[in-house]
């Protein structure tokens, strides 16, 4: 009697292990550099938050002693009047202190390209 041929099917079975394997490498990859790039986006953003929240707490002194709206006045304000009220604000500020706005967004424009 003649052995059964199963070579075939053992060639098979070894291509579809292999193809497993990549399978799962490919995506291993994937998610390792979906984990890379939420990373890099996370330290991005919270290095960009943490200039400008450094920015803000060094022009703070400046902005308590002048009088404005006062915290209470805020919540009264809806969302259109307080933009207009930030513009008007930073219109002020520009007007009065050109030269540190303008220092301001020199060092913003540094930052994002560097």
């Amino acid at each position: 009697a003649l052995p059964f041929n199963d070579r075939w099917a053992k060639d098979a079975a070894a291509q579809i292990a292999v193809e497993d394997r990549n399978s799962q490498l490919l995506n291993m990859i994937k998610i390792v550099g979906a984990v890379m790039v939420g990373v890099i986006a996370l330290f991005l953003l919270r290095r960009g938050l943490r200039s400008r929240e450094e920015e803000l707490f060094e022009h703070l002194p400046m902005q308590l002693d002048k009088p404005g709206i006062t915290v209470s006045e805020l919540g009264v304000i809806g969302e259109e009047d307080r933009r207009t009220h930030l513009q008007r604000e930073i219109s002020k500020v520009v007007k009065a202190q050109p030269q540190e706005v303008a220092r301001l967004v020199r060092t913003w424009m540094m930052e994002d390209e560097g």
